[in-house]
């Protein structure tokens, strides 16, 4: 498995990086709209997610194009996403013990699938492309972690 999946808000990230591995975290972001404060009482509501993983997030957008939708960006930086999010959490999604260009080749092989002009609001979007990534449910994260 990519991650040993654990679950939880860290508080603390200490070293997330040794010869045995790294932590993996899963970054939330709420998106800025109207309504999404009111749903998040609820404890749902419309979000972004991306991977964390070697210093590096990973995360899946739409665009007109049959390349991949996917990305890599700076972990947690709200502007590299889009103008309207909010980075919200940051959650502890478990370990790999993965190299980082075994993560790298594992990042390439799920991006075959995410091409972005496949992208689809409901049924493959980037919550989609992080729990292929991670191999855990990304509605079962969040719900453990805003409860």
């Amino acid at each position: 498995y990519f991650c040993y999946p654990q679950g939880g808000v860290m508080e603390d990230r200490g070293e997330d990086v040794n010869e045995l591995g790294a932590n993996v975290f899963v970054n939330v972001y709420n998106a800025a709209i109207l309504s999404n404060h009111r749903l998040l009482r609820f404890g749902f509501g419309v979000h972004h997610t991306g991977v964390e993983v070697y210093g590096i997030e990973y995360a899946f957008a739409g665009h007109a194009f049959d390349d991949t939708g996917v990305y890599e960006m700076t972990p947690r930086q709200e502007e590299e996403v889009c103008s309207n999010v909010k980075f919200s959490l940051n959650i502890y999604a478990g370990r790999t013990n993965l190299s980082r260009s075994d993560v790298k080749a594992h990042i390439d092989r799920i991006s075959e699938d995410f091409a972005g002009n496949h992208y689809h609001l409901l049924n493959k979007n980037c919550n989609h492309f992080t729990q292929a990534v991670c191999r855990v449910n990304v509605l079962d994260l969040l719900r453990f972690s805003i409860n």
